[in-house]
């Protein structure tokens, strides 16, 4: 009877979990995006293109991650939003979830994540909350992010500090004006050679802010 018990919850958790999946992919047909754990739909916002697995530690109900256009989020990427337990408190302990059983939630955070059209998160990377990582940025593996990280950015280390920019100032000037939603399949096909070449004047973004024929 043990048996036939746990063979029935295995298969009402796999339901479970596939009607999660369905239902996180028909609100984000855009994307390919995969779920590692449960959490909040309502709190998490997924732009266009973007891909990767998405590991979201969540012991709250304030803070939300939105995470923006083309974004490539590699394994083992983790976004902490509410997790964070008070230290100037006598303990650490959340008694009233815990032990009185007076609310759901006790753990706050320090504002939303936002992650901003084409980022490159690595392997292993942690965003914590309150962070905004800029158009274009790229995070190293492993690099815990606990700041704001400047658009075309390249950061790495615990805590993640700037290692370079990926391009000169007068071109990041220029690219943080261009509107990654506005990309679709069809601009991407038709200019595939300028989006793949070494970029190293702004001339060569001109073909970004032509206006839909």
């Amino acid at each position: 009877m043990k048996l036939k018990y746990s063979i029935l919850g295995e298969f009402i958790k796999l339901f479970k979990n596939g009607y999660r999946k369905h239902k996180w992919h028909k609100l984000h047909p855009d994307s390919d995006t995969v779920l590692m754990n449960e959490f909040d739909f309502s709190r998490i916002e997924i732009g266009k293109g973007t891909y990767g697995e998405l590991n979201v530690i969540d012991s709250g109900e304030k803070h939300r991650l939105i995470i923006k256009n083309y974004v490539s989020i590699a394994r083992n990427v983790t976004f902490i939003l509410d997790a964070e337990h008070h230290t100037d408190h006598l303990s650490t302990y959340p008694f009233k979830v815990k032990i009185l059983k007076e609310q759901k939630y006790e753990a706050f955070g320090k504002g939303d994540i936002i992650v901003c059209d084409d980022v490159w998160l690595g392997y292993g990377a942690v965003i914590m909350s309150g962070v905004t990582i800029g158009q274009g940025a790229v995070i190293a593996a492993g690099a815990v992010v606990t700041k704001d990280v400047e658009p075309y950015a390249i950061v790495g280390g615990v805590p993640a500090k700037l290692i370079k920019k990926r391009f000169s100032d007068e071109i990041i000037e220029t690219l943080i004006k261009v509107d990654y939603s506005r990309l679709t399949r069809k601009s991407i096909a038709e200019n595939i050679d300028k989006l793949y070449q070494e970029l190293n004047n702004v001339e060569q973004l001109d073909w970004l802010f032509k206006k839909d024929e």
